[in-house]
């Protein structure tokens, strides 16, 4: 089970600091109780995956057209052309990209 450190934890290879993502067996979930937080794998539907990232915003991505039904009004999503443009344009433009959709949730990206 995969699970967030949420204080320094020992270990037999040394300090584990907290915010350090771990593999631990089921059974010491218990045992950590309190001291680790699991993390839960975002949904998967055919075509559509929620994403968290590096900054902690969910965006979900839609690689077939017919999957963007699947996604929760009001969220913020990426569709696979969209993403084609922003791959070819760069960090900063995806960056700009995901601030404009979390203000404007129906907003396309289209290359210039």
């Amino acid at each position: 089970m995969r699970v967030r450190t949420l204080v320094e934890i020992p270990s037999t290879k040394g300090i584990i600091p907290a915010g350090q993502i771990i593999e631990i067996p089921s059974a010491v979930m218990k045992k950590l109780r309190g001291k680790v937080e699991p993390i839960v794998t975002p949904p998967f539907f055919r075509g559509a995956a929620e994403i968290i990232t590096r900054d902690g915003d969910r965006v979900w991505i839609a690689t077939e057209p017919k999957a963007v039904k699947l996604i929760p009004e009001g969220a913020v999503y990426f569709t696979g052309a969209e993403i084609g443009v922003l791959m070819k344009a760069g960090k900063q433009a995806a960056r700009a990209a995901l601030m404009v959709k979390k203000v404007f949730p129906g907003a396309h990206v289209e290359p210039c």
